[in-house]
């Protein structure tokens, strides 16, 4: 386990995969992401093909993948929720995010995925 997951967990918040989730196939129609704390500084979920953005003060400098595109800071229980695949089952490329370490503090955040065949 990470470190920054052991801190997660002792400071309440489980971080394991639920076990109906762990034998799902990789393509979900739907995820949101839950932040549970809030974040001295940096720790964002970055989407840097889509062209909004909610933050425009962010340089990384050395990791400029964290400086593009839509970024959410992690904010406590607030949350990004965003489908993978267009409404015909592509995959949406807009979609594609990554998250970015903070920078200060510990970021704890719990996904959760809706399967596109249960919908």
């Amino acid at each position: 386990m990470a470190s920054h997951a052991k801190i997660c967990v002792l400071l309440g918040f489980d971080s394991r995969t639920p076990q109906q989730l762990k034998y799902q196939e990789a393509n979900r129609f739907v995820t949101l992401f839950l932040y549970l704390n809030d974040v001295d500084e940096g720790g964002e979920t970055v989407f840097p093909y889509s062209p909004e953005r909610l933050v425009t003060n962010i340089d990384r400098g050395a990791m400029s993948e964290c400086s593009e595109g839509l970024a959410v800071p992690p904010t406590r229980l607030h949350a990004a929720l965003f489908y993978a695949q267009t409404g015909a089952n592509d995959l949406d490329p807009k979609s594609l995010h990554g998250g970015c370490p903070p920078a200060k503090g510990v970021k704890c955040k719990q996904r959760f995925q809706h399967p596109i065949d249960i919908i």
